[in-house]
């Protein structure tokens, strides 16, 4: 039986955590004979085997408690750590901090690589935007038939540019991760890979 925060509501926990705690392991140990009582909460859960099913004296010899925190391995607890209840919560909540502290720390970095992506993404815009903007004033001023780079490579383009045969394009392209944008040129039937100058 697996038993987590929620079910036994008639606690509070912040009032008394010990409490809730000792309940709801409680609750766990009314499973089958030979299955293994589970409590659970946030990434931590807690797995007892051998544990009286009558009596919730602490300790209990026959037991054998196993801490699993996600992204780490599972532990069995040595007997100073499952003398009393008190003393297994105070296990247990040690393991609920660290997982806590990870999972916050963890999803700050993941939220700022977040917001550094959309911050190069609008960047890119932007440089793209200019370098257009730039490029259309520069072919303005050029001579008649001469005209800038653009922001993209046709697939001949970069076999020119790389040495390489216009068949292994693709192929070079993908090993790099340089992924082709498709346009329609005037006489063509369908869209063209066209490559990023910047990354080619």
């Amino acid at each position: 039986m697996t038993v987590a925060r929620h079910a036994l509501p008639e606690y509070e926990e912040e009032a008394d955590p010990l409490g809730q705690f000792q309940a709801e392991m409680v609750q766990a140990f009314k499973t089958k004979a030979g299955v293994p009582a589970v409590w659970m909460r946030g990434g931590v859960s807690l797995e007892v085997e051998g544990h009286s099913r009558l009596s919730t004296a602490m300790p209990q010899p026959m037991a054998a408690y196993q801490l699993t925190v996600a992204g780490g391995q599972t532990v069995r607890l040595a007997p100073d750590e499952v003398a009393s209840w008190p003393r297994l919560w105070e296990t247990v909540e040690s393991a609920l901090t660290a997982w806590t502290s990870a999972v916050q720390d963890r999803r700050r970095v993941y939220e700022a690589a977040l917001q550094a992506e959309k911050d190069a993404r609008a960047a890119l815009f932007r440089a793209r935007t200019a370098v257009e903007d730039t490029r259309r004033e520069l072919a303005a001023v050029l001579p008649p038939g001469e005209a800038p780079a653009t922001l993209t490579m046709s697939r001949d383009d970069v076999a020119e540019f790389l040495g390489i045969a216009p068949g292994s394009v693709a192929r070079q392209m993908n090993r790099w991760g340089i992924t082709p944008e498709y346009e329609r040129g005037p006489h063509a039937r369908r869209p063209q890979a066209r490559y990023p100058r910047a990354l080619v």
